[in-house]
């Protein structure tokens, strides 16, 4: 295989090299499949920086640390396991990204804090805040006209299911409701 090099794209990887892990992509142009790098599969050193991240918090924090850690895999879970095959499943957007956002601030507050009445108090202010962030959102596009095409790469979303396309306003939708549960406080 030889690797061409073109300095007049923007992103020009370095020369790949024996070893390297990279994922090479193809098309079919006149009946002949050409092959080009898309890029480097770096799972193996995330999930390092991962698992060291995670021994960090819990040598840091103890007990807090180790709480938070199960609830930040919870709430990944959640969102990679239920709210991504449900959007890539044709769902209703909106519904399963409060669903799960509810699901998050009741899981962490459990976790972390305990069940009793401060952690309710706080799941109900939580809660509260995710539903006007999204009342927000729903309101604000009446008087912003968005279309979701937030960049070019916005089209291969729309392009990925050509019969049943994926409601880009609806993923900003998410988007913003699962950033309005990252702000909130773990624990007081």
């Amino acid at each position: 295989v030889v690797q061409e090099i073109d300095r007049s794209f923007v992103f020009c990887p370095k020369q790949v090299e024996q070893n390297d892990k990279i994922l090479v992509e193809s098309y079919t142009a006149n009946g002949e499949t050409h092959y080009y790098f898309g890029d480097y599969v770096r799972i193996t050193p995330l999930l390092w920086l991962l698992a060291i991240f995670c021994v960090l918090i819990i040598v840091f924090s103890r007990m807090q640390g180790l709480k938070t850690v199960v609830s930040l895999g919870f709430t990944c879970l959640s969102v990679f396991a239920v709210l991504i095959p449900a959007i890539l499943n044709g769902h209703n957007i909106y519904f399963w990204s409060i669903a799960v956002c509810m699901f998050i601030t009741v899981m962490t507050l459990s976790v972390i804090s305990g069940i009793n009445v401060k952690a309710l108090c706080a799941g109900i202010g939580c809660v509260s805040g995710v539903l006007c962030a999204g009342l927000t959102v729903l309101i604000s596009d009446k008087f912003l006209n968005m279309t979701g095409m937030l960049e070019e790469e916005s089209v291969y979303l729309i392009q990925l299911y050509p019969d049943n396309p994926i409601n880009l306003k609806a993923i900003i939708f998410a988007m913003i409701i699962v950033g309005a549960v990252g702000g909130r406080p773990e624990h007081g």
